[in-house]
C-alpha cells in the first residue's frame, strides 16, 4: 500500500473477496485520484477470488446453445462488478481459441461474430460509469498490412463497438513493436477509435516501445513496479511532453474522473454474488457429439455384445462405468496416465470383434509423443467400431480419422461422467455444438443429433418428483420386512423416461446364518407376470403379423378335436379370461404326494434323471415325458360352456400352444430371440439355473408336501414346473429393472433402444379395456378401478400381479412404470401379509404422492416468482 502513488490501478487475483474490499478501502483513502479496479474475466469475476464458487470454462459456455442461461450469466457479471466496485472491464472480448494445455479453457471469444452482444455490454457498463476494454487486436492485423487478407469484418466489428461507446482497446505487444504500423493513426483514422490504447508489458524495454508507439495505459504483471516507474520517468525527462503524450494523460485522467472509482458494497456476505448456479446444466448443454461414424451412437444391440473400455487418465471413471453397466456388460482396461505420459497401446487382435470405447481424461495429446497411440486408435477404427470420449481439450480430436466416433466433454465431473454413459446408450442427448474451428473437418457449429432411445438414471427432484416423499418407500418396505410379509424386495420406478428409483431391500430368506442381502441384479420368480412379459408380448407380435384374428376359434390354430368345447373358445376370450375354463390346470392326477420314489421309478416321478424321466422340477425330482401327453388329454376335455370371467392359468397354457404352433419354436426361445435379447435384458429367462449363478436367484417356498425342499432356482408354479419350467402362465425369472424395460417399451409406443417392437395401435388395443371392463388383452386393467393398484393410479393404468408377490403397473397418464418384486411366499405360500397390508399398493400411492408434491412445489415456486416480480415493480 505504501507504493500506491506508483500505479493507477489494480487487477487482483488470488485474494478473497473480503481481502479485496480491505485493500480497496485502504487505497481509496490514500490516493489523490480514483483507482482502476479491473477484471480480466470475460464472464463472471469468480476466477479472481479465492472464496468464489467454481465457474464453467468459457469454451464450455460457448459450446452450449442456451441464450437464456448466457443472459443470466451476463446479468450476474454486471451485478458482480457493481457490488465489488470493479470499474474496468478489461476483457470485453476474450482472446481467440488457444489449444495449449494451459489456455484452452478460458481463451475463447465465444461471441466473436456478434457485435450486438458486446455493444449491449458496453452500453450497460457506460450506464454505470464503468470502462470497457476490448482484447481482440493482435497479430492478425499485422498480416493484413502485408497481404490481401480481407479484414473488413474486424473493422466492422470494432466500429460497431466504438459507436456503442467503447472505452479502451488492449493492443497486442507484437503490434506495438511493429515499425510498419503507426498505432495512433491506425486506430484513430482507420477504425475511428479515439479512446484509451493499452498494452501488456513484461519489461522496461517493452514499456519504452509502447511509449514510442503512443500507448496510453500499461498493464504490468509484476509485484514490484518501481523499475517501471524509474524507466518511465527517465523516458519522460529525456524529452518534453508532446501533444500526443499530453492527450494520453488527459484521456486517462478524464476516464478516472468519469468512472465510479470509490463506490463499492460494504456487504459482509458476498457469497450470493460469487455463487454460480446452473453448472450442471452447462455441463449437459455443452456436450458435443462431434462425429458419429455410421450412426454408431447410441448403441442399439447390447445383449452379450463385446464392449471394451480403454480408459486413460489419473483415475478410473467409476461413475461413468456404474451407469454403463446398467445398460450393458463391458470389460475395462484402465491406464493411470498423467499429462506427460506416453499412452499405452495394445495388440488389436485382442479386440477382434469388440466395440471399443476409449476415454481420455485430462490428456493433452502431442503429435510427436503420442503418434503411436493416435495411429493405434485410427487403425482400430478402420476395422472395428470405435467411440472416443474426450474429457478436456477438444484439440485432441483433430488427430483422429473420421472413422472414429467422437464425443466431447470439456471437463470431468460426476455429471459429465453420467452424461457420457447415457449418451453412449441413448439415455441422453448431446446438445452442444463445436464453438471453434479445429481443422478443415472439425469446424465451428459442428454437432450431431441422435435420438433418445433408452431411459436415463436421475435423482427424482431432477424431473420434478419430490425426493423426500419418494424415499418414504423405504419406511413401507421396512415395515413389511419387520412384519415378515416378505424377507426382501426390489422396487423400481421410471417417470417420463427417467429412472428415479431403483433399490433392493432385505435378504433372500429369513435364515439368520445365511442371510444374503438382496441386490438389484438378483432374480425373482415373477409368477403370473410371465403372462404379460412372455405370452402376451408373443400374441401381440403374432397379431401384428396377421397370424390370427381375435375372433378366431382356438381350434383354427391348434389341433383339437372339433367336438371338444375348448376348441370353440375364441382367442379374444382367452386373452381377457372370459373363456369360462376353470382357473387351474388339471394337475391332481399327476401330483401324487404319497408316491415313494426313493427306490423305484414311479408312475410319473423319479428321483434320478432317466431317459423316460427327463423333466426336472427340483433337486432329485424328475417327471416322465409321457406325463405331458396325459396332461394335454385332460386339458382338452375341460368344460368351456359358461362364458363368464374366470382368471385362468389354462387360458395362457392354451395360448402357449398357439404361439409354439405358429412360430415353430418353444415359447422361451421365441421370446428370447424377439424380445429379451433385442431389449438387452440380461436378467430375464426361463429355467434360470441354466443361465445364471444360483446365488443370484431368490428362493421361494419351502415345499414340504410335493418336492420336499426349498425351491431355489426352480419355478414355484406347478404347471410351469411340470412343463420343464417353460409355461405361458408362469415360469419366467427376472429382476425389477428388466421388467421395467418391457414396461417402458410399451409406454414408449413400442420402441426402446433404437428398435421398434410394436405399432402404437397394437399396444393401445391390447392394453385398453375394450373387451372387458377390467381386462385388456392379456393385461390387467384399472379401467373400472378394481385393479390392485394404488388409490391414486389413473384408470388408464395396466399391468399385472404375480402370485409370488410381484407387480408391474404402467400408467400412460403419468408416464409412469412401477415394478415391485418379492418372494412373499417364503417360507410358506399361505403368507398373505403382503396382500393384507397392501404393501404393493401403498408403495404405488407413495410414488403418486411424490409426483404430486413435486408438482405443487414447482407451481409454488412459479407463483412466488410472479409475486416477487410484481412486488419489485
Amino acid at each position: 500500500l505504501g507504493v500506491q502513488k506508483q500505479f493507477g490501478g489494480l487487477i487482483l487475483y488470488g485474494y478473497s473477496s473480503k481481502e479485496f474490499q480491505s485493500i480497496r478501502s485502504a487505497l481509496d483513502t490514500t490516493g489523490n485520484f480514483p483507482m482502476f479496479y479491473g477484471t480480466e474475466e470475460a464472464l463472471l469475476v469468480n476466477r479472481q477470488f479465492s472464496d468464489a464458487t467454481e465457474e464453467a470454462p468459457l469454451v464450455m459456455v460457448a459450446a452450449q446453445n442456451n441464450p437464456t442461461y448466457l443472459k443470466a450469466l451476463e446479468d450476474q457479471f454486471m451485478l458482480q462488478q457493481e457490488i465489488l466496485g470493479i470499474n474496468l472491464s478489461a476483457s470485453l472480448c476474450n482472446h481467440p481459441f488457444d489449444a495449449s494445455p494451459l489456455n484452452w479453457q478460458g481463451s475463447f471469444n465465444f461471441q466473436s461474430d456478434d457485435p450486438q452482444y458486446y455493444s449491449e455490454r458496453i452500453r450497460k457498463l457506460n450506464a454505470s460509469n464503468k470502462l470497457s476494454m476490448m482484447r481482440t487486436f493482435g497479430k492478425e492485423i499485422l498480416v493484413s498490412v502485408d497481404s490481401t487478407l480481407n479484414l473488413d469484418s474486424i473493422y466492422h466489428f470494432t466500429r460497431s463497438l466504438t459507436a456503442a461507446g467503447l472505452s479502451a482497446i488492449l493492443v497486442d505487444s507484437v503490434l506495438v513493436n511493429a515499425p510498419q504500423i503507426e498505432i495512433r493513426p491506425f486506430f484513430k483514422d482507420i477504425l475511428g477509435f479515439q479512446g484509451i490504447l493499452a498494452t501488456e508489458v513484461s519489461s522496461t524495454t517493452g514499456m519504452n516501445y509502447a511509449l514510442k508507439a503512443g500507448v496510453d495505459l500499461f498493464i504490468v504483471d509484476q509485484p514490484n513496479i518501481s523499475d517501471y516507474n524509474i524507466s518511465l520517468k527517465k523516458a519522460l525527462d529525456a524529452t518534453l511532453l508532446d501533444a500526443d503524450e499530453l492527450e494520453s494523460l488527459h484521456k486517462v485522467l478524464l476516464a478516472k474522473l468519469w468512472m465510479k472509482g470509490d463506490e463499492f458494497s460494504q456487504e459482509e456476505n458476498l457469497a450470493p454474488w460469487l455463487t454460480v448456479t446452473g453448472l450442471k446444466s452447462i455441463e449437459k448443454e455443452s456436450t458435443i457429439l462431434i462425429n458419429n461414424y455410421k450412426n454408431l451412437l447410441p448403441f442399439t444391440h447390447t445383449y452379450q455384445r463385446d464392449f471394451r473400455l480403454l480408459s486413460y487418465g489419473p483415475s478410473p471413471l467409476d461413475s461413468m462405468e456404474q451407469i454403463m453397466r446398467l445398460f450393458a456388460n463391458h470389460k475395462r482396461n484402465f491406464y493411470s496416465t498423467d499429462q506427460n505420459s506416453v499412452l499405452t497401446t495394445l495388440n488389436p487382435a485382442r479386440y477382434r470383434f469388440a466395440t471399443i470405447i476409449i476415454t481420455l481424461d485430462g490428456i493433452h495429446l502431442d503429435l510427436n509423443r503420442d503418434s503411436a497411440f493416435i495411429q493405434y486408435v485410427n487403425d482400430l477404427s478402420s476395422t472395428r467400431k470405435v467411440a472416443l470420449v474426450n474429457f478436456g481439450n477438444p484439440y485432441n480430436l483433430t488427430h483422429f480419422d473420421s472413422t472414429v466416433t467422437q464425443l466431447q466433454l470439456f471437463k470431468r465431473s460426476g455429471t459429465t461422467e453420467n452424461l457420457a454413459a447415457h449418451i453412449l446408450y441413448g439415455g441422453e442427448l448431446a446438445k452442444g455444438e463445436l464453438p471453434v474451428n479445429l481443422n478443415e473437418r472439425l469446424t465451428r457449429k459442428t454437432k450431431n443429433e441422435t435420438p433418445l432411445t433408452r431411459w436415463r438414471f436421475v435423482k427424482a427432484d431432477e424431473v420434478g418428483v419430490d425426493e423426500f416423499e419418494l424415499n418414504k418407500i423405504e419406511n413401507i418396505v421396512a415395515e413389511g420386512i419387520r412384519r415378515r410379509a416378505f424377507p426382501g424386495c426390489q422396487v423400481f420406478v421410471a417417470k417420463n423416461g427417467n429412472v428415479i428409483y431403483n433399490k433392493a431391500f432385505g435378504t433372500h430368506t429369513y435364515d439368520r446364518k445365511a442371510r444374503k442381502p438382496v441386490r438389484k441384479s438378483d432374480i425373482y420368480d415373477i409368477a403370473s407376470l410371465t403372462k404379460v412379459a412372455s405370452t402376451t408380448l408373443s400374441m401381440m407380435k403374432l397379431f401384428e403379423k396377421g397370424k390370427y384374428a381375435l375372433k378366431d376359434r382356438l381350434d383354427k390354430h391348434v389341433n383339437i378335436d372339433d367336438k371338444k368345447q375348448i376348441g370353440k373358445v375364441k382367442l379374444q376370450e382367452l386373452l381377457v379370461h372370459k373363456s369360462g375354463i376353470q382357473a387351474y390346470m388339471p394337475l391332481g392326477f399327476i401330483i401324487e404326494h404319497k408316491e415313494k420314489t426313493k427306490t423305484k421309478l414311479g408312475r410319473y416321478r423319479a428321483d434320478t434323471i432317466h431317459p423316460q424321466y427327463p423333466i426336472q422340477i427340483a433337486n432329485n425330482v424328475f417327471y416322465a415325458q409321457r406325463m405331458l401327453d396325459s396332461l394335454w388329454a385332460h386339458v382338452v376335455n375341460l368344460s368351456a360352456d359358461k362364458k363368464k370371467y374366470v382368471y385362468s392359468d389354462v387360458n395362457m397354457f392354451l395360448l402357449q400352444k398357439l404361439i409354439e404352433e405358429k412360430t415353430g419354436k418353444p415359447l422361451d426361445e421365441y421370446v428370447f430371440k424377439n424380445f429379451y435379447r433385442q431389449l438387452g435384458l440380461r436378467n430375464t429367462a426361463y429355467v434360470p439355473l441354466e443361465k445364471f449363478k444360483p446365488n443370484r436367484i431368490v428362493p421361494t417356498e419351502q415345499d414340504k408336501k410335493w418336492r420336499g425342499q426349498l425351491l431355489d432356482g426352480y419355478v414355484h408354479d406347478p404347471t410351469a414346473a411340470l412343463l420343464g419350467g417353460v409355461s405361458g402362465n408362469a415360469g419366467l425369472f427376472s429382476n425389477a429393472h428388466d421388467l421395467a424395460v418391457i414396461g417402458q417399451m410399451l409406454l414408449n409406443g413400442g420402441t426402446y433402444g433404437g428398435r421398434r417392437y410394436f405399432d402404437e395401435e397394437t399396444i393401445d388395443l391390447f392394453t385398453s379395456a375394450k373387451f372387458s371392463k377390467n381386462r385388456g388383452l392379456g393385461f390387467d386393467s384399472n379401467n373400472d378401478g378394481s385393479a390392485k393398484v394404488g388409490d391414486l393410479a389413473s384408470n388408464k393404468t395396466y399391468g399385472h400381479l404375480g402370485f409370488t408377490g410381484t407387480a408391474i403397473w404402467i400408467d400412460p397418464v403419468e408416464n409412469l412404470v412401477y415394478v415391485f418384486l418379492s418372494n412373499r411366499i417364503h417360507p410358506k405360500m399361505n403368507n398373505t401379509k403382503l396382500i393384507k397390508y397392501r404393501y404393493r399398493q401403498r408403495i404405488h400411492d407413495t410414488i403418486y404422492k411424490a409426483i404430486q408434491k413435486g408438482r405443487e412445489g414447482i407451481e409454488r415456486i412459479s407463483v412466488d416468482q410472479v409475486l416477487a416480480k410484481v412486488t419489485k415493480n
